[in-house]
């Protein structure tokens, strides 16, 4: 997770570390080829218990990248609870399902979020800059997924999850302001809910109350309305 902070914390001091470990933790993860901010947060794990892996994570299986889409606990009537894992290839984008058992080590890789800021969108590439060091990354957009891209807009803020020194993915807000464009009146006046159409084209279902040029807050990850502004 990225740390805030407007004094620039001495990155030592932040994680509890003894200034030799954590000097060592730096050289070991950053990558030569890459100009990292200087105080970027690093979150360094060799293993983690099958019952602490959280959406979002990167996890290491057949030597490869896999972030975790979904998890599930299961409480089996006979044998020990396990997580059902819903994972996500981070190169190729196929997905996988995979059983870790509470007490399994899983491998996870050295992880830092830097926030990128989306510039602008040309066919299937999406253009982002690092905010720290200016550098601009092109990303395709099966990276989110057409859902998720078509929050983007100008300007707008992410966190760009970079693993082992490489950028591996980025994450948009969980939930974006957005103008509806259209709300027709249904035919029955009676009805809790309609469909109405967003500035981004997205098509989602919304109260009945909900009027053309509202702005209303949308969660990003399934198009759920979440109330108006």
């Amino acid at each position: 997770r990225r740390v805030h902070g407007g004094s620039n914390p001495d990155p030592i001091d932040m994680f509890g570390l003894s200034r030799a470990l954590t000097l060592q933790v730096v050289r070991l993860v950053e990558p030569r080829s890459l100009r990292l901010p200087p105080f970027s947060s690093f979150v360094r794990t060799a293993m983690v218990q099958g019952n602490q892996v959280k959406v979002r994570n990167i996890i290491i299986k057949d030597d490869q990248y896999w972030q975790v889409m979904k998890v599930q606990a299961v409480k089996p009537g006979k044998g020990p609870a396990y997580n059902q894992l819903e994972l996500r290839n981070m190169k190729t984008g196929t997905k996988t399902s995979y059983r870790a058992r509470s007490s399994e080590q899983i491998e996870a890789p050295a992880m830092e979020y830097q926030t990128m800021q989306f510039l602008y969108r040309e066919g299937d590439t999406l253009t982002f800059m690092n905010v720290t060091n200016f550098e601009q990354i092109e990303l395709p957009s099966s990276l989110l997924g057409e859902n998720q891209a078509s929050y983007l807009t100008a300007g707008l803020e992410v966190d760009g999850l970079y693993v082992d020194g490489d950028i591996m993915s980025v994450a948009i807000p969980e939930k974006i302001a957005c103008k509806v464009v259209n709300a027709p009146v249904g035919a029955d006046a009676s009805a809790r809910f309609k469909t109405a159409t967003l500035d981004n084209g997205r098509k989602i279902t919304v109260p009945s109350f909900v009027a053309t040029g509202d702005t209303i807050i949308v969660k990003t990850e399934d198009d759920t309305y979440v109330e108006r502004k």
